[in-house]
């Protein structure tokens, strides 16, 4: 299971055979990570878009960002 950790800017996976979580992936680019899904090739894909500055009011009309990231999980396997 791959959840999105918003407070570490990555993506955490939780192994429910040793009931462990870990991040495997982190980088300072992503805020706010979201809706993260597994392409048929087997890469994780999730959204970024800043979504706790758009609460906050920091984010001025126009100006909203939206990245999609790609996160092969090949790579990321223990």
């Amino acid at each position: 299971l791959y959840i999105t950790d918003v407070t570490r800017n990555g993506i955490v996976r939780y192994d429910p055979k040793t009931l462990s979580m870990s991040l495997i992936a982190a980088n300072e680019d992503v805020h706010w990570p979201d809706t993260p899904a597994i392409r048929p090739n087997g890469d994780l894909i999730f959204t970024s878009s800043s979504l706790n500055d758009h609460f906050a009011g920091v984010v001025k009309s126009g100006e909203e960002r939206y990245d999609l990231w790609r996160l092969p999980l090949r790579a990321s396997k223990d």
